[in-house]
């Protein structure tokens, strides 16, 4: 593939003594000489590459600041994508600089995703399915030496799909893996659900991309979800060898009726371990906590009615890490929920069963740490946007009233203590109110009209424990 992105070098040079400067391509630890670029002494002649500033750097002999004048030149390059870039520069009197640092050149990668709701049976989002707008995307860089970690984009931690269903995550290195997922459980996915065995993420690899612009396009369609079962949410934790580690999950379903749990272990890499470490599964209230689970015999469940289809039920998975489990290892677990078909449900005509998955993945690490992860996201509930909800539009009138909602998870492997989350009104606003959080109760403690910082505080938060506050502004 061909490229010509915009290549700048600068560096500390005396202009009166400055001739040219020669470029090499490097490509398998090999120069080549390709152009010269010379300052003219004619200031007519000059050409506009070269351009001047008063700069200064510290001598390493003497430690003094030494002024002098920074030269730059910036061109196009027009080579094969990862071609290195090297540079000499040449004074008037033919001397010469040691080559300088090769500068690798790569396109930028984009990752396009695309949520919708539709009706063929392939999930595949084109023009004529319906775009589902507000939706919360998230991405992920997975690589094997490192933690899955949030790719943040301007400061966000989710991107919000647009009128055409569709997100960018732009500026990406195609060289990496990355998990885009969509949050399952959102409120503009109500009522709907993805297709048998299709999860809510995708991994993207560097033989995805189409590699005329370098884009990688992934969709997630979505049917109406009738009936529906969902267990959620997915997990990201990095954990230490030779401890318990604990998953709480949530089994959503349309329909009451006995359900069959499994657990099973799928090694991020193929030369990973393929060891089945043995998983317990227990279930617990919803309105009651994780200390009163008890262990589900034969790993079934059954689930009771509820006015508007079953009640949900609150799952933990626990399971040992080895002692013996090498640092870096990354593994992924999957829970299964299938509803068992009776005689005497709605389900009986389905030609194939409820299906629903959650994917923990861990990696195995030697800090002993919390991981605090932050996300954050804005509704304008003064507006609509698809399907009559909350628009997610970034502009608003005065009198509008928006919602800021922060999420934040225990990722690591250690409990948190003393967390402090901190916002502020943005500008041209005024406090509207403060939602008390779910899980922990938390409130930010401010009347209505007020403008400025606002805190909560979270005593602790166990490895794996999630919760969010939020406040809503009018805009003035």
């Amino acid at each position: 593939m061909r490229l010509s992105p915009n290549v700048k070098l600068s560096g500390f040079l005396n202009p009166k003594s400055f001739g040219s400067l020669e470029l090499y391509t490097v490509r398998g630890g090999v120069y080549e000489h390709f152009d010269t670029y010379a300052k003219s002494e004619n200031p007519e002649e000059s050409d506009e590459i070269f351009t001047g500033a008063e700069g200064s750097y510290i001598d390493p002999v003497s430690k003094k600041t030494i002024k002098t004048q920074a030269i730059f030149v910036s061109f196009r390059f027009t080579g094969e994508d990862g071609t290195g870039i090297a540079a000499i520069a040449i004074d008037k009197e033919g001397n010469t600089s040691e080559f300088s640092p090769p500068i690798t050149i790569h396109k930028p990668a984009s990752i396009e995703a695309t949520v919708c709701k539709v009706k063929n049976k392939e999930g595949k989002c084109d023009s004529t399915e319906m775009p589902l707008e507000g939706v919360k995307v998230r991405l992920y860089r997975v690589r094997p030496d490192e933690n899955s970690v949030p790719v943040v984009v301007d400061q966000k931690e989710y991107l919000v799909t647009n009128s055409e269903g569709k997100v960018t995550f732009s500026g990406l290195y195609a060289g990496d893996d990355y998990q885009v997922e969509v949050q399952p459980d959102q409120p503009m996915l109500k009522g709907l659900s993805l297709g048998k065995g299709i999860p809510n993420f995708r991994v993207v690899r560097e033989n995805d991309y189409i590699y005329d612009d370098k884009t990688a396009k992934v969709d997630f369609g979505y049917i109406d979800g009738t009936p529906t079962l969902s267990l959620t949410p997915n997990h990201h934790r990095t954990v230490l060898p030779g401890t318990k580690v604990s998953f709480l999950h949530t089994l959503k379903s349309s329909q009451a009726g006995e359900f069959t749990l499994s657990a099973d272990w799928d090694a991020d890499k193929e030369e990973q371990s393929q060891d089945q470490w043995p998983v317990m599964i227990k279930s617990f209230s919803c309105d009651a906590t994780a200390d009163t689970a008890t262990v589900l015999p034969d790993n079934k469940l059954t689930i009771a009615k509820a006015d508007d289809g079953a009640q949900p039920s609150c799952l933990e998975a626990s399971f040992f890490v080895p002692a013996n489990t090498p640092y870096g290892l990354n593994r992924i677990l999957t829970l299964t929920a299938t509803k068992v078909k009776s005689a005497d449900d709605d389900s009986k005509d389905q030609e194939e069963p409820l299906i629903a998955n959650a994917f923990d993945r861990i990696t195995v690490t030697d800090q002993n740490a919390g991981k605090l992860v932050l996300s954050k996201w804005v509704t304008n509930t003064s507006e609509t946007g698809a399907g009559g909800k909350p628009s997610t539009a970034n502009t608003a009138a005065p009198g509008d009233i928006l919602k800021y909602t922060i999420g934040f998870t225990n990722a690591g492997a250690s409990r948190i203590d003393k967390v402090t989350i901190t916002d502020q009104t943005p500008p041209f606003t005024v406090l509207e109110s403060c939602e008390e959080s779910s899980l922990k109760q938390l409130t930010c403690g401010k009347d209505k009209g007020y403008r400025g910082e606002l805190t909560w505080s979270v005593e602790t938060l166990k490895p794996g424990e999630s919760d969010e506050v939020s406040y809503q502004v009018t805009v003035e």
